[in-house]
Order: C-alpha cells, then structure tokens, then sequence
C-alpha cells in the first residue's frame, strides 16, 4: 500500500527534481570588480517595458512597493515587499516579497515568492496553510497571471499537486519527511512550486509550511548584478565611524557592529565575502537626550551618523529616519536613489512628542537567490 501511494505521488507531479528551478547556478559567480564598478545600482521605478512592467504594476495595485533595485548590460533586478494582516489576531502583520529578474527589455528571466514572514509578533505562529497560499494566489494572479492569464491552472496547479501530496500517505503526528515539490510548464515559463525556503539539500519538514513558488523562462541566464554601491559602503570603511561612537565592530570583516550597553545593532548582508554589501540593517533606539529632549541620531550612539551611508544618500535618509522616529509612521521607497525601509513603533499614548521613537531601518535589498553547483542535483 506505501508503495502504491508513493507511485501515485509521483503520478501527480510531485518529485524530488534537480535544481534549474534555483536559477543560474552561481549567478553571480562570475562577476568581477570590473564589471560591478559599471553596474547602476541607483534604485528607480519600474519602468523596464514588456511583462515584467504589467507583472510589477499588477503588484503595485496589489498593495506590493516595487523597485529596480540594481542593473547591467544583461539583467535588472526588481523587489518587491507587500504587508497583509493576520487572519487570527488582526493586528499583526506578515510580509511577503517576490524577487524578479529581467532582462534590459523587460522580458522575464525568472521570478521567485518566499514564503511570508511575520513583522510583529504575539504568541501564534501562521494560522495555516490555507491563509499563506491564499496569499501565494494573489501574488501570482496580479503578477504572472496578469501577464499571461492562459497559465492559470499551470502556475496555480502546482500549489494544489504539491499540497494534495503532502496530504498523502501514512504518517504519525508531524513526523518529519522530505519537502514535496511540483512542477508544469507552458510556451511562457516553467513553474515550480515547494514547501519551505529552499528546494535542495538535505532538508526535511514537516506539517503544512508556506510554499516557495518560482518561475523560469527561456531567458534565463547569468550573471546577475550585484551592486549597492550608490548608497552602501563596506563594513570595514563604517567601522572608523561607528568604533569612535562606541560600537564593537568584530573581526576582520568589521560585522556585525553592537553599540556596548545597548541593544542597538548594525547588520551587513555580503554578496560575495566581506567586500561586497548589498543590504544593512540598523536597529535604533528611541528615548530622550539626557536633558530631556528629543533623542537625536548622536545621541543614541551614532555620534558619527550613519557611517554605513554614501555622502550622496546619507543627509535625505539620515533626515528621513528622524521623521519616523517622531512620527511612528513606517516606510518604504526611494530616497536619494536608495532604497530604504523604516519599520517604525507607533506612538504610544503615554509618551510625548519629546520622546524618540525605536526604528529598524534597512537600506537596499538582498540578490535573488540562486544555487552553487554543488547543490544542484
């Protein structure tokens, strides 16, 4: 009888495929200095003509912010985020964000949808499969399927073979087991659906977890941009700044950097090695000066400012950032030609307009995920 399941599994559409679905293996594995230096990693609009436009407009009306985050004579990458409410408490919120990838015309080279993760938190983790892939379904029906509504039952049959799968068989409790995955193809792209974050490797899961959809084209190919270097610079030229202000910067890469007494942090996230940053993520306080007053960016420990900045995007986020500290009010877009996301507290009650409010704010965005070659079978 376990056979029999398992053969029928298979008949569905479910199996444990290789990995072309993860992109171009190392797709920025052959990238020089020379080629990030002519890189645009000014963020803009998404104007790239083609599908990826109606995709990314589609989104947008969806309540998604999207972005051109970085580009080259081959690809541009595009990033989206979108925040929805949480069906079982209502004040929380997740978040979900699709990774695209474009070539120069706007033709879609491949476009990833990670699972949603929550941005507040209380006791209860997502309410269930069904709330994650109603979510999943309408991403893809204001992005692919608003390009090329013809792939309906292709792009959403491979939810549906992937969770009739894991519902399959004989099986105790939650008893652990290897992700299931689907795929389909039409004359647009291939379609790949799996549970969890990631589709190789030994991992093993269990229960219901949210889905990773993809999707890949003809188009696809390698490398992709890499660049931040119009707003970021390295951990190892913010450290000077950052040190003087009483920050420990550690080891030889200089992150991640924690102000000492404190619990204010800075995070770099590294392309390829420490010489390469793509995204930072600050954590900062609120509160008042000790007279009482306003607590400025000085003086919650960034005497220096924000030395991880370029002096051409520093001055309009530094400014910015001091208007969700006063305001409660959260961000994301374009600044200076950066991109910039500020998770802001709202203003409690009982605090006055003098007191500072706590902001994490992060600058840039992270690559779209591909696979070294080691992981691709």
């Amino acid at each position: 009888m376990l056979i029999a399941v398992a053969l029928l599994a298979g008949v569905a559409g479910c199996s444990r495929w290789p990995g072309p679905e993860l992109g171009p293996a190392v797709p920025y594995g052959h990238t020089d200095a020379r080629s990030v230096a002519v890189q645009d990693s000014v963020a803009v609009a998404v104007a790239t003509g083609g599908p990826v436009d109606v995709m990314a407009e589609g989104l947008e009306e969806a309540g998604f912010f999207c972005a051109q985050v970085r580009a080259d004579a081959a690809a541009r990458q595009i990033w989206c985020r979108g925040s929805y409410p949480d069906e079982a408490t209502g004040g929380d919120l997740w978040v979900s964000s699709v990774d695209i990838v474009a070539t120069p015309d706007g033709q879609l080279q491949y476009m990833r949808v990670v699972p949603p993760y929550r941005l507040t938190t209380t006791s209860r983790g997502l309410s269930g499969s069904a709330d994650s892939d109603a979510r999943l379904t309408t991403i893809l029906s204001a992005s692919i399927l608003r390009a090329w509504p013809q792939d309906r039952d292709a792009a959403l049959g491979v939810i549906d073979q992937v969770r009739r799968a894991s519902r399959g068989g004989f099986r105790f409790g939650h008893d652990s087991r290897d992700p299931e995955r689907a795929s389909a193809s039409t004359g647009h792209a291939d379609y790949f659906a799996g549970e969890g974050d990631y589709f190789s490797g030994n991992r093993q899961t269990s229960g219901e977890p949210p889905l990773t959809f993809i999707a890949a084209t003809d188009e696809l190919s390698g490398p992709w941009p890499i660049s931040s270097a119009h707003s970021l610079v390295g951990p190892a030229a913010a450290a000077p700044g950052l040190e003087a202000a009483g920050f420990e910067c550690y080891g030889p890469d200089k992150s991640p950097c924690r102000l000492l007494g404190s619990n204010q942090e800075v995070n770099y996230y590294p392309a390829r090695g420490s010489d390469t940053v793509i995204a930072v993520k600050a954590s900062i306080n609120g509160g008042t000066s000790g007279d009482g007053e306003f607590a400025t960016l000085a003086d919650v420990g960034f005497t220096h400012g924000l030395t991880f900045l370029t002096d051409q995007v520093r001055p309009a986020i530094e400014e910015r950032i001091e208007q969700a500290r006063h305001d409660g009010q959260s961000f994301i877009g374009i600044i200076a030609g950066a991109l910039v996301s500020i998770d802001a507290t709202p203003r409690p009650p009982a605090f006055g307009a003098s007191v500072a409010l706590p902001v994490t704010v992060t600058i840039g965005a992270p690559l779209v995920p591909g696979h070294p070659p080691d992981t691709a079978n």
